[in-house]
């Protein structure tokens, strides 16, 4: 690793320590580096157990993490809207579709919707919940993205590309 590259995570490091988390974007205008390499150092942080990645940032993790980021407390927040979106999101997916629902607790509504329903589309997750939910269902096909157990968020974390996704069949 390069000495610009410990800067910057000392940077990144700097940041949440003063602040509790960081965003992506933000991130990507205080070290004017690319998405890729911002990712790419929070996946870093986190194998040396000082962060905890979260959907578009991070946050810093202290003794543990602020039980707010735990799916369990997450899951029972806005459950109102949560279930609104979720039914929004479900009247899009048609059988034989291929879909990703990625780890979250809206996500976790909208598999609740599809074992109810019939429908049966291919879904592609990283998400533990989410695989509990959908196993339920013999004809729903689960393609589960690997990587490193995140206990906090009951989900994989790992790098998959674009190309790496585009590659699997589903079939």
């Amino acid at each position: 690793m390069g000495i610009n590259s410990i800067k910057r995570k000392d940077k990144i490091k700097d940041l949440l320590s003063r602040k509790g988390r960081v965003l992506v974007s933000e991130l990507i205008s205080a070290l004017d580096v690319s998405e890729v390499s911002i990712r790419r150092y929070l996946e870093e942080l986190e194998k040396e157990n000082f962060l905890l990645r979260t959907y578009g940032g991070a946050v810093k993790k202290e003794n543990g993490i602020s039980a707010e980021f735990f799916f369990g407390e997450k899951e029972k927040k806005n459950l109102a809207e949560k279930k609104a979106i979720a039914k929004v999101a479900y009247d899009l997916i048609n059988s034989g579709e291929t879909i990703f629902l990625d780890t979250g607790t809206t996500t976790l509504e909208i598999s609740k919707l599809l074992v109810r329903s019939g429908k049966t589309p291919v879904v592609v997750t990283n998400s533990l919940p989410v695989v509990s939910e959908i196993s339920k269902v013999e004809g729903i096909k689960v393609f589960v993205l690997g990587g490193f157990l995140r206990r906090e968020l009951m989900d994989f974390s790992g790098h998959f590309l674009p190309g790496d996704i585009e590659s699997f069949t589903f079939e």
